[in-house]
This record gives structure tokens, sequence and C-alpha cells, in this order.
């Protein structure tokens, strides 16, 4: 069966995001893969953070399977933070795990 999958559009930390990128690679994963699989696995287990823009930071486009996106979604109406401040802190505290 196959998942259907939301476009994302947002600023993200470029160094977070590349290293987020490698740990996938590492895991032999998409990087989009393995954000869904670790959202999933963390959900709202993780310290959340509101992220400001910097010249640090760029665009990169992401694929939330439905129900990724419906909770990180959900998180602005819970917690009052947006779905790129819920993905970058689901990356951010993957790679704490991994050190």
């Amino acid at each position: 069966m196959k998942m259907s999958k939301n476009q994302y559009l947002g600023n993200f930390d470029s160094s977070i995001y590349s290293k987020f990128k490698k740990l996938a690679k590492k895991n032999n994963k998409s990087l989009n893969h393995y954000l869904n699989r670790k959202i999933e696995n963390l959900q709202y287990n993780i310290p959340l953070q509101r992220y400001s823009d910097d010249e640090n930071y760029s665009k990169k486009l992401i694929f939330l399977e439905d129900k990724n996106h419906t909770l990180a979604k959900n998180m602005l109406y819970i917690e009052g933070i947006t779905i790129r401040d819920y993905v970058q802190s689901v990356m951010e505290e993957s790679l704490k795990k991994e050190d």
C-alpha cells in the first residue's frame, strides 16, 4: 500500500539539515524516509523549540507522510509551533541520540 506524501518547503538550519542527511545516508535511507520514521518513533517525546531564521538557513523541500504531516500540523494547535519548528526539533533530537 503506497502512502501519499505532503510536500513542505521550509527554511531549515543548513548545518542540522546536512548532518541529518548524512545520518540518513549512513543508515542507508533517503532523508525523507528516515525523517518520517523518526517522526513516528519520537512523536511527542522530544523537547520542542521555536527557531528564528538567520543567514545559515536555506529553503529545503521535504515530504511527510499523511499521518506525520497531520501530527506536525497538530503541533501548531497543541504547542503553538510551526511544522518547520517541529521537523527541525525532530532532526536535532535524532542527531543528539546518535551521539
